[in-house]
């Protein structure tokens, strides 16, 4: 028979980021820093990968591609959306 796996991982990257938002209509900054410095940040990102594990005794696995299902809890923590 064959069972398909979810693994879920979930990594904090520590980031140096520029981050500004400006108005388009007169470049006012309304979000970040105006003189654009760089600042830390850390930033919580979670992959899941299906995989296939046939278990007829040769326990041969066929692995799926990683992908990002989640970053910053933008999906309130619901790892299945």
């Amino acid at each position: 028979s064959e069972h398909n796996v979810t693994v879920v991982a979930q990594v904090s990257v520590n980031c140096q980021e520029t981050f500004q938002v400006r108005n388009n209509t007169n470049g006012e900054v309304i979000q970040g820093d105006p003189e654009g410095k760089e600042r830390n940040a850390i930033h919580l990102v979670r992959f899941e990968i299906i995989s296939k594990y046939r278990m007829d005794g040769s326990r041969n696995c066929e692995l799926g591609s990683w992908q990002i299902t989640d970053w910053d809890d933008l999906q309130d923590g619901n790892i299945w959306f």
